[in-house]
């Protein structure tokens, strides 16, 4: 990660180090209102023995290019209301003793590109001993991942509430912004020692004086949010007077509600923003939120909220995500006949050619074609016109920029019918060496049934071993099924000379499982009865693993390796896991049969 230095010397005042951490999310191409991320500040060194009400020492952070500030929270011409920030310690008492305005938040004004902090009071550990990089003060702007290793809690702050105004109000901080052109947000941080009127009481931003240079030294990563051009897309919503009805179930991976953008398709060729709160965990998404905008698609740049989408036909339910399309994806269709439908969202600013290929049920290219979709724009593609008078079991689905999901269903009007989602097929993770790709075998004894697309023109070797034996396959070019033998609970390993993408099933199941459906780095559920969720490390080295229950102080644990753990979940828990390293993540349904319900999952 990139590591910036601004150093500025005073020769009156003692050296001050500040550590600063960020931890970057996307957000949208000139979205409004986007979550940049937070900021982290460890203060070590940091003795002001002429820092008072009257001479205070102050920290602006710039926002780079052309991003500007959502919301004012602090302005002297309207609301003159200094935020008391919390300050933490990594020891009891390292903090608890400092007054409750020794940091202050002092003005952030909409439309502005900078906020400014203030220091009223030396920063020390108790006793005036100054803090260390071993045993630092600890602030933050911004929201932090409940999972991250910060051990903030609050009887460890001088502010137990959190941020809290001069009224005892308390505030809630999100570092919200509106992105410029630029393809990354970075801010720059400047310290001066200064009179605070000279920061609060300037009604426009480049009146602001700067005051005298100080010693802050600052060092850390300065990248909060990088654009992204192709943000999370829900390829395809349903008009509401149709004979098919949408549903949209939300996830959102936080410990506090919070405001989402989704950016809708509207007669505005700009697109529509619009803000929606949501609570933490699972919800249904009311589309009638969007007002007159009735939506056919949705952008959304969180990494902290996933979309599913369910379409109901009759008696008929299917439920799907919308896949990112880059390069080619591999579907599996179901063997019944009847409708099959394509959304795709256009997301570049220039016409989009997808090659299609049909492959027959044997995993032979049966024929191929091609179809446009128009810069910026969503198409509701029907196949059935374009597909071969033989059968076709896989379709491969070639393009760039693109969102989309692959419908199947009985016509309408049948009031018995059928629909489905259709599965893309993935690759498996590569193992520390660079060899190995895993598969998590959960199941232990059961016969399974390997999916192996290859997207070449020539035959590769696939090797796969999974600690009782091994077996060497050559796959040609298009989809092959393989029998794999009976696991140990842990994993197959796979490796080859050559690119393929795989899903894995039990023999005695329909439904298929690819390789990141399991594995994972972050992981959140909600019970919905008591269930099991099963973790499986079949690595050959350890993995630290962070548990939030119900998004509280997280639980560290270690999962050896080539190991697997069962953890009890409670009927209503919700809650997170997170490892730097990949593991693998198994619902208790899928563990134990026909045994307890899973859990909803909804997003990996």
């Amino acid at each position: 990660m990139m590591r910036l230095g601004f150093s500025f010397v005073w020769s009156l005042v003692c050296f001050a180090g500040i550590d600063l951490e960020t931890y970057p999310k996307p957000v949208l191409e000139q979205g409004k209102a986007q979550n940049i991320g937070s900021i982290v500040f460890k203060l070590s060194g940091f003795d002001y023995e002429f820092v008072s009400p009257d001479q205070t020492y102050c920290i602006r952070i710039h926002l780079s290019g052309s991003s500007r500030l959502s919301e004012t929270l602090v302005d002297w011409g309207t609301k003159n209301n200094p935020i008391n920030l919390p300050i933490w310690g990594l020891e009891p008492g390292d903090a608890t003793h400092l007054p409750a305005d020794s940091l202050q938040l002092i003005r952030w004004v909409k439309d502005e590109p900078a906020f400014y902090i203030l220091v009223n009071h030396p920063l020390t550990l108790a006793n005036n001993v100054l803090p260390t990089q071993e045993r630092p003060l600890i602030f933050f702007i911004g929201d932090l991942d409940p999972a991250l290793d910060l051990n903030l809690s609050a009887q460890l702050s001088n502010l137990p509430e959190g941020p809290v105004d001069r009224l005892g109000q308390t505030r809630k901080i999100e570092l919200v912004a509106d992105p410029g052109y630029e393809d990354e947000i970075h801010y720059d941080p400047i310290s001066s020692l200064l009179d605070r009127e000279e920061v609060i009481l300037p009604s426009r931003y480049f009146d602001i004086s700067r005051g005298d240079a100080s010693s802050g030294y600052f060092l850390g990563a300065s990248l909060l949010a990088y654009v992204d051009q192709t943000p999370e897309v829900v390829a395809h919503i349903t008009p509401q007077d149709s004979w098919f009805k949408t549903e949209l179930w939300v996830y959102l991976a936080a410990s506090s509600e919070r405001q989402i953008l989704f950016r809708t398709d509207n007669p505005d060729t700009k697109g529509r923003d619009i803000l929606i709160d949501l609570q933490p965990g699972s919800q249904k998404l009311d589309i009638s939120k969007f007002g007159q905008f009735q939506p056919s698609f949705l952008r959304i740049a969180d990494p902290d909220v996933s979309v599913q989408t369910c379409i109901f036909s009759g008696n008929a339910q299917g439920c799907g995500s919308t896949y990112a399309l880059d390069g080619a994806l591999d579907f599996v269709l179901d063997a019944k006949l009847g409708f099959l439908g394509m959304p795709i969202v256009n997301l570049a600013n220039k016409d989009l050619p997808v090659s299609l290929a049909f492959f027959s049920p044997n995993g032979a290219l049966n024929s191929q074609a091609e179809v446009v979709v128009p810069a910026t724009t969503k198409a509701n593609l029907l196949l059935n016109s374009l597909l071969p008078s033989e059968p076709v079991a896989f379709i491969r689905v070639t393009g760039e920029k693109a969102g989309l999901s692959l419908w199947q269903g009985s016509w309408p009007g049948n009031q018995d019918g059928w629909l489905n989602s259709a599965l893309a097929l993935t690759a498996s993770a590569q193992t520390e060496n660079g060899t190995y790709l895993f598969i998590a075998d959960p199941f232990g004894s059961f016969q399974h049934e390997l999916l192996v697309s290859n997207p070449s023109d020539e035959p590769i070797s696939l090797f796969i071993n999974n600690n009782k034996s091994d077996q060497i396959f050559e796959v040609a070019p298009g989809f092959s099924r393989l029998n794999l033998p009976a696991g140990d609970g842990l994993g197959w390993q796979l490796s080859s000379d050559g690119e393929f993408n795989c899903a894995v099933k039990r023999v005695d199941q329909v439904d298929w499982q690819t390789p990141n459906s399991l594995e994972t780095h972050s992981y959140s559920y909600q019970a919905q009865a008591d269930s099991v969720i099963r973790l499986v490390n079949p690595f050959n080295s350890p993995r630290e693993i962070y548990w939030s229950r119900d998004y509280l102080a997280a639980e560290r644990f270690t999962l050896g390796p080539a190991s697997k753990l069962d953890l009890q979940l409670e009927k209503g828990e919700q809650g997170r896991f997170t490892s730097a390293e990949p593991i693998f993540v198994v619902p208790g349904s899928q563990v134990f049969g026909h045994g307890k319900p899973a859990p909803t999952v909804l997003n990996h």
